[in-house]
């Protein structure tokens, strides 16, 4: 399986990777048999990386600069992806490390694209995960934050159980 982000920094991904064991959990995988890849794709979820049947994980996916629309948030995510993604059995990921690096405008607009990706995973019932994807030591947070953090952005309870056990 690979690994789909919206940023064009590859290296700190690699780093973050690493620190999170994503490579041990998709080497557990590759032994019962998937076929497994290092390849990285660096751009917004397009429905081509939605359908690929190497990408497992998507994440940071309301992290870009585009206007939101008149009556939603334009959050990278949308009923056709969503559909795709429960279908297909990828993984919605929402990073921590976003909110606690931004400005607070940016923060906010942040938080309403993830309240609006966990109402179209819940719909279609997309896998969740929540994730600090921290760059550095000091952005690490423990998993009651994380919980605290899933209750925000919508989640029940069973929902952050799941998102956590990923």
């Amino acid at each position: 399986m690979d690994i789909a982000f919206a940023k064009d920094n590859e290296k700190e991904f690699l780093k973050i990777a690493e620190k999170l064991g994503i490579e041990l959990k998709f080497a557990a995988k590759a032994k019962q048999g998937y076929k497994v890849d290092n390849k990285i794709i660096s751009n917004n979820g397009s429905r081509k990386n939605f359908e690929s049947k190497t990408i497992g994980l998507f994440y940071d996916l309301e992290n870009h600069n585009e206007r939101d629309f008149i009556h939603q948030r334009n959050s990278g995510l949308n009923q056709v992806h969503a559909k795709i993604a429960h279908d297909k059995e990828k993984i919605i990921a929402f990073n921590f490390s976003t909110i606690l690096n931004s400005t607070p405008e940016r923060r906010a607009l942040i938080l309403g694209r993830m309240r609006q990706n966990v109402k179209l995973c819940r719909k279609y019932k997309v896998k969740m995960f929540i994730g600090t994807f921290a760059s550095n030591p000091y952005e690490l947070r423990g998993e009651y934050e994380l919980k605290a953090f899933g209750y925000f952005l919508g989640m029940n309870s069973k929902e952050i159980k799941e998102s956590l056990a990923l």
